[in-house]
């Protein structure tokens, strides 16, 4: 019970760790390249967002994740996505959106679709470890960040991710073990 607990929290602070990697990664390369509510939440987002260009409606989406308005981002995100749907950096930010607000399938589709779109994409891959990890999905979980890791095996949570996987070998979960 306290190992599932404590990789509950392990999760749990990774899973922050992902939003605020995806927001500064987001902010970063577009800098460089130039409840019961949340229904009217997203539906005033998406009014608002109408007339917006595309650079527009993912400043404005990074702006409302930086806030932790995670459904109205994603509603800015989805937005752009109508307009230009090869935005892989966008469909990877409205995906940690949706873990934020625990839609774990929706954020899974949009890590794929990205990794579809970019198959070597270290970020997509880290995203999508953590969203299998949030559905108990441990070999998936496995699989994603050992890509992660292949890709980008300097990157900013690779030290992390290693211990995590070492971690979850030596407790007997891995796929690696069997014991899944």
């Amino acid at each position: 019970m306290t190992q599932a607990v404590n990789r509950m929290n392990d999760l749990k602070i990774i899973g922050g760790i992902l939003l605020a990697v995806a927001v500064t990664y987001s902010a970063v390369h577009f800098a460089g390249a130039g409840g019961s509510d949340s229904g009217a939440a997203v539906k005033k987002a998406e009014e608002s967002a109408s007339g917006m260009n595309v650079q527009q409606l993912i400043d404005t989406g990074n702006h409302l994740m930086d806030q932790g308005r995670f459904e109205q981002a994603a509603a800015h995100y989805t937005g752009a996505l109508m307009v230009d749907s090869s935005l892989t950096n966008v469909r990877i930010d409205r995906g940690s959106c949706f873990y934020a607000l625990g839609a774990y399938d929706s954020a899974i589709a949009d890590f794929r679709r990205a990794i579809s779109a970019e198959p070597d994409h270290a970020t997509a891959y880290f995203n999508l470890g953590i969203a299998y990890g949030a559905i108990g999905e441990d070999s998936l979980m496995s699989w994603s960040w050992g890509k992660y890791l292949e890709l980008e095996p300097d990157g900013e949570m690779a030290d992390k991710v290693r211990q995590f996987l070492l971690e979850e070998a030596e407790s007997g979960k891995s796929p690696e073990s069997g014991n899944l």
